[in-house]
Parts: structure tokens; C-alpha cells; sequence
């Protein structure tokens, strides 16, 4: 099929882009940060800040070789500019995000000949519901996406040029997946060598499969060069401890916080983390097939795709979150493939369509009955304790205003602004989330940060404060201390590399009341805190000490304070 005539992408781009901001950015700030995750890499780049270190890494204090620093690195910036809130902590992860839209949306239109695919992909993108979840938390994972997908489309610029344009496009690969490195190691490596050995090997390139990859490589390791040096000058341990531990063992024998998960573990997040496009995948499927003038990008695409895909599904150790860098590719081949299927004439409204509609209103209206009568006389459980009428109003209003655009999508006058519309009817829908929390996803453990508010005061004045290691980033996070104690299972504070100083912070179970029996007899008003789940074997070891001086508690964390006479 040739090609046919493009109008200007530059309203259908402000428009995928709007709703990216308005999915992505808006509501970054609305959810508490997540324990512990995102209170750990707030903690370390609030750190590196405070230290002025931008090399070696430090978490409360202790010595941290788990990652390069590159996401830290941006997280830093983005807190020297915004604070230090959750909303600073979280852009960088959801900025990567729209950078993995564009580029794969570029290889998309560089591959079709189609401008306007640039923006459709990141429509796509924008409103998958898996990208948004994991790709909007302050995690290395999103940034590391967003590099890999600069990697993989600078790869596919120099594939389909030559001359010196070809030569800028292999430099610039290399640059990206230096970069790519620094965010996450040798992923960064693995996954584009073997995408680009799958697309070049099925297009049977096989001269450019012996010849491209070396400049890359190179200038990747001229990247890595000043940092890789400096870190090993500092942290001697680091390379050793990053090969063996952060990537061989938790490939090959992954165990406790290591997430070890069967194979097909991703092959079965697919489908319900690429809603809610899945529905329409059979759909782009067929118009994928017997591509023609497409065939060499969407090859690149699927390479890009798989390959990850079975690399990680590989690897015994393996967390949702790794899935980010699966859906660029899979955002671009859904573009191109309902595109072309609708200009096709393949894609018509019908009777399903309509239903869904109904439906959508029905629920509409349901939520709008919870607002003004609550929901005691239906079986639905209590969802909010505040705001809860408020809330079942943004139901409404989100779900019907999904019906309406639907209802405006059906009479779009071509396939670039169907597909837009299509992506623009859950948008309001997606944007509401982050408002939508329920009290059980942010109250108890995962929520500390209304009691470590309100214990501010006591742990910021003890002499000695110990925590549980979930509970400890939080802690360090609300406290700025760099001087915490860790009691029970040490987790990630003890990846069996630390040098003398970290383990003697690290407090065994049952050394716990010699601890703080030790901390208290140090001197007269001596006072040590202790942060700890209600439930959890640090709590049941104190039973042996006196009432604590203090006590704050709040949805199942406790904060404990003795002080000596």
C-alpha cells in the first residue's frame, strides 16, 4: 500500500502530548510516596544533594552499590528544582516516559513514511494502562525505558541510512546506551544486541550485523569510562558486588526481595497491563499483515519487543516493572496496525461498540447513586472514609464523559483522528486515578507518613533511632537522619559486601532490647526511638523492656521513644 498524503502532525503532537500531561503529570503529586521504593531514591538523592557526592551513593548513610547513579542522578536535579515532595521524585520516571512515546513513535514514522504516526504512538502510549501505573513511580526502571528506547531508535536511524548520517546515527547509539547503562547495567547492553541481531538476521543484513555494532560499543564505553573508573576508586567493592549480586544471582538464584517469579510471568501481565488497547490487538494484528513498504519497521518493532521480552522472562528474578521497556514497540505496532487496518475499511462501529457505551453510562450512573446515597444499603465495601461522595462524583463524571467521547470517536472523518479519539475516551477516566486511591492501598505500612509526621519531633531529638528495614527508608526520608539503625530481616541494607561501618548499624532480633538497654544507659536523658509495624517480631522482642516514655501509633505502625533518667 503506498503511502499516501500526511497533513501536518503538529495539532494531532499537542494533542498527544496534552494527554500525556494530563494523564502522566497532573496528578504526580496527589498519592503519598510509596514505601519502599520511592522513599529509597528520594532518601539517596536527598543525600547525594546534602553530601554534594554525585558518584558514590549513599542510603541513610549506608553504603548503596545496588544501581549506577544515572536515576538518581535525575531525580536529584528534579528535587534541586521542584523540592523535595513526591512530585519532584516521580517526574523524571514520567518525562522517560515520554521520551520512550517519541522515539518510538519516530522509528514508527521513519518506518511508514507517515508523520503523523509520531503522535499517534504516543497517544497510545499516554493511555496504556500498565506504562501509567509503573512508569509514573520513581523507580530506575522508567528511566532505564526511556534509554533503551533512545538506544533502539537511534539503532534503527543508522540501519536505514548511510554515509555520514549513518556514522552520527551509530555515535548517537552509543551515547544512548552508555546512558542506558548508568540507569540500570548491562541490560542496557544485552537487550538491544540481541534486537538487533534478531532484525538484522531476519532481514538478512548480515555484512551490517558484522560491521555496525562496533562504534556503539564503543562510544558506550567511552561514556561509561570517567564514571566506571571513579566509582571503583571509591567503592572498590562496587563492580564485584553489581556483577555477581545485582545481576547473576538474582538472575540465576533469585530469593526474598530477589522476586522470584516462573517464566511466563510476563507473557501473563501483558494483555492486562496493555489495557485497555488489548481489546483492539487482534484488530492491529491484522493490519500488520502483509505490511509490504512497512515490513523492514515493523520487523525492528517486533525485535524490539520480543527480545526483551525473552531475555527477561529468562531471568528468574523478575518484578512488573521490568515490563516498561516492552511498550514503546508495542505502542508503535498498535499505531500502525490500526491505522492501517481502518483505512483498510477493517474497523467499524457495531453492536459491541454500542453496548460498551451503555455500559459506561450504566456505571455512570451507578457511581452517581453512590454519591447521593452512599453505598451501606448495597453490597460494595466502603472504598473512602473522606470525600467519599466527592469522589463517586469523578466516577461519574470520568465514565460518562468516556461514553461521550466514544460516541464522538464513531464519526471521525479518517484514521488519524479515530485512533486520537480513541485514545482521548478513558483519558478523564486515567487522570482521576491518582484521586482514587482507596484507604486499603494507602493506609498501614505502605502509608507511614502521617505518624513519622506526627513523630517528627521525637525522632528527630533521639539519640539512637532503630527501625525495620521496609520502614527505615521512610524514616530516613521524614527524618534526614544519617545515622538509623536496622532491626530484624536487614534486607537491602545488607547485600553481604558492606564494610564494618554499615553492619554495626545493622541490630539483630535478638540483640534488640541489649540495643536499646545499651542506648538508654549511655548517659542521663539518653533516648532511643523505635519505629516498627505493630505486628512483627521487633515488637514482640520488647516485651521484656519497660513501657516506652512515648508511644504514637497509627494504622498498624508504631513509633516507640524510651528515655533514661
Amino acid at each position: 500500500m503506498a503511502s499516501r498524503p500526511d497533513p501536518s502532525p503538529t495539532a494531532p503532537l499537542l494533542w498527544a502530548i496534552g494527554l500525556f500531561a494530563l494523564i502522566w503529570i497532573a496528578g504526580l503529586g496527589i498519592r503519598p510516596v510509596s514505601v519502599p521504593d520511592e522513599a529509597r531514591y528520594g532518601a539517596i538523592a536527598s543525600e547525594m544533594i546534602e553530601r554534594g557526592d554525585w558518584v558514590a551513593l549513599r542510603l541513610g548513610g549506608f553504603h548503596w552499590l545496588e544501581k549506577p547513579p544515572l536515576a538518581i542522578w535525575g531525580i536529584a536535579g528534579s528535587m534541586g528544582v521542584l523540592g523535595e515532595n513526591a512530585f519532584a521524585i516521580r517526574l523524571p520516571s514520567a518525562l522517560a516516559g515520554l521520551l520512550a512515546g517519541i522515539c518510538a513513535g519516530w522509528v514508527a514514522a521513519r518506518a511508514t513514511g507517515r508523520r503523523n504516526m509520531l503522535p499517534l504512538v504516543i497517544a497510545v502510549q499516554a493511555t496504556t494502562v500498565g506504562p501509567i501505573v509503573l512508569g509514573t513511580v520513581a523507580i530506575t526502571d522508567g528511566m532505564f525505558a526511556g534509554a533503551l528506547a533512545l538506544t533502539m531508535a537511534t539503532w534503527f536511524g543508522a540501519v536505514t541510512s548511510t554515509g555520514r548520517h549513518r556514522l552520527a546515527w551509530l555515535v548517537a547509539t552509543g551515547v544512548a546506551a552508555g546512558l542506558a547503562f548508568l540507569c540500570k547495567g548491562f541490560l542496557a547492553f544485552a537487550i538491544p544486541a540481541v534486537a538487533a541481531t534478531a532484525h538484522l538476521a531476519m532481514t538478512r543484513r548480515w555484512r551490517e550485523l558484522l560491521l555496525l555494532p562496533w562504534l556503539p560499543i564503543l562510544v558506550a564505553c567511552l561514556v561509561l569510562l570517567p564514571w566506571a573508573i571513579e566509582i571503583h576508586r571509591r567503592e572498590p567493592r562496587f563492580w564485584a558486588f553489581f556483577i555477581e549480586h545485582v545481576h547473576l544471582k538474582r538472575a540465576l538464584r533469585p530469593e526474598g526481595i530477589h522476586h522470584p517469579e516462573p517464566w511466563w510471568l510476563y507473557v501473563a501481565l501483558l494483555p492486562p497491563l496493555g489495557l485497555f488497547w488489548t481489546l483492539l490487538w487482534p484488530k492491529a494484528i491484522g493490519g500488520l499483515r502483509n505490511c509490504g513498504d512497512w515490513n523492514d519497521g515493523t520487523l525492528h518493532l517486533l525485535a524490539w519487543l520480543a527480545c526483551p521480552l525473552v531475555i527477561l522472562s529468562a531471568s528468574s528474578g523478575k518484578l512488573p516493572t521490568y515490563t516498561l521497556p516492552l511498550f514503546p514497540p508495542l505502542s508503535a505496532l498498535i499505531a500502525m496496525g490500526l491505522l492501517r487496518a481502518h483505512e483498510a475499511g477493517r474497523i467499524r462501529i457495531g453492536p459491541p461498540e454500542r453496548v460498551a457505551r451503555m455500559l459506561l453510562l450504566a456505571a455512570a450512573a451507578t457511581a452517581l447513586l453512590f454519591a447521593l446515597f452512599g453505598t451501606d444499603w448495597t453490597p460494595v465495601p466502603t472504598l473512602w472514609t473522606s470525600h467519599a461522595a466527592l469522589r463517586w462524583l469523578l466516577v461519574a463524571a470520568a465514565l460518562a464523559a468516556w461514553a461521550a467521547i466514544d460516541r464522538w470517536t464513531a464519526g471521525a472523518p479518517d484514521a488519524c483522528r479515530w485512533l486520537l479519539r480513541t485514545a482521548t475516551a478513558p483519558a478523564i477516566a486515567l487522570a482521576c486515578v491518582p484521586f482514587l486511591f482507596t484507604d486499603a492501598i494507602v493506609r498501614g505500612p505502605r502509608n507511614p507518613w502521617p505518624l513519622l509526621a506526627a513523630a517528627h519531633g521525637p525522632l528527630a531529638s533521639a539519640d539512637t533511632v532503630i527501625s525495620t528495614a521496609p520502614l527505615a527508608h521512610a524514616v530516613i526520608w521524614e527524618t534526614r537522619r544519617r545515622d538509623v539503625l536496622v532491626t530484624g530481616w536487614p534486607g537491602e541494607f545488607d547485600g553481604g559486601m558492606q564494610p564494618r561501618e554499615d553492619l554495626d548499624r545493622l541490630v539483630p532480633t535478638e540483640r534488640l532490647v541489649e540495643t536499646i538497654r545499651n542506648g538508654l544507659a549511655a548517659g542521663s536523658g539518653r533516648r532511643v526511638a523505635l519505629v516498627s509495624p505493630e505486628r512483627d517480631s521487633a515488637t514482640e522482642a520488647i516485651v521484656a523492656l519497660p513501657p516506652a516514655h512515648e508511644r504514637l501509633e497509627h494504622e498498624g505502625v508504631l513509633v516507640l521513644v524510651w528515655q533514661s533518667p
